[in-house]
């Protein structure tokens, strides 16, 4: 009796409040909360087995790691979580996340998980940290500890469309740690959306290392191609 009342309720729920997948459109079940269905799931394939960065290009990253290629449905999903405030996708890409970190970064011994920080104004535009939303969405799932521990010192001009040593220019020294955050020693990893040059996660890593913080890693949903 039970499970037939569950039952029609959600038949009910689906008529009134249809939820279609975010990226084919084909409608999809009310507990559906990932809003993604299978098919589209399957287009989310992993980048490759984690990218480690040289030391005379990403001196203050030990490694870097990214779910998938910044391009088709992934960049479509993205453009809708940043732009169109379609936040609900934040299941599906902290479950992207998690798995990769279970694979690639499980046995690093990462202490803190950090976002990239946006300048308080440039915030309170778009209403919301993209990247503090998945970050701590990833810290809820594997228990590592999120920190505010970055901020932002200036604005920046939007880093696509940049040439790479325009993008390196762009941030230059753009984030410092917060002094009342302590990060000393500590193995942190910092999350992003999109990993396109690598300039901005760069910098987020070596303010951490001025801050005295111990080895930075970095995990993105996506890299650019």
């Amino acid at each position: 009796m039970t499970h037939t009342f569950l039952d029609i309720s959600k038949a009910v729920l689906n008529l009134i409040f249809p939820v279609y997948c975010q990226g084919c459109g084909e409608p999809l079940g009310y507990d559906n909360d990932l809003f993604l269905c299978r098919k589209c799931l399957e287009k989310l394939t992993p980048f490759s087995d984690g990218y480690c960065p040289a030391d005379n290009v990403y001196p203050f990253l030990e490694k870097t790691c990214h779910c998938c290629i910044y391009d088709g449905l992934v960049r479509e999903l993205i453009h809708k979580f940043k732009y169109e405030k379609k936040l609900f996708l934040k299941r599906a890409f902290v479950q992207l996340l998690h798995g990769l970190f279970a694979a690639k970064m499980a046995d690093k011994g990462i202490e803190t998980i950090i976002s990239v920080p946006m300048l308080g104004p440039d915030e309170r535009v778009r209403g919301f940290n993209q990247s503090e939303i998945l970050a701590k969405g990833l810290s809820k799932k594997t228990d590592i500890a999120y920190k505010n521990a970055l901020k932002k010192n200036f604005a920046t001009n939007a880093q696509a469309g940049l040439r790479r040593a325009q993008r390196l220019t762009n941030v230059k020294d753009a984030f410092s740690c917060r002094k009342q955050i302590d990060i000393r020693d500590k193995r942190v990893m910092i999350i992003d959306d999109v990993f396109t040059t690598g300039s901005t996660i760069n910098e987020c890593a070596k303010a951490l290392k001025t801050g005295g913080s111990g080895a930075v890693f970095a995990m993105t949903l996506a890299r650019g191609i």
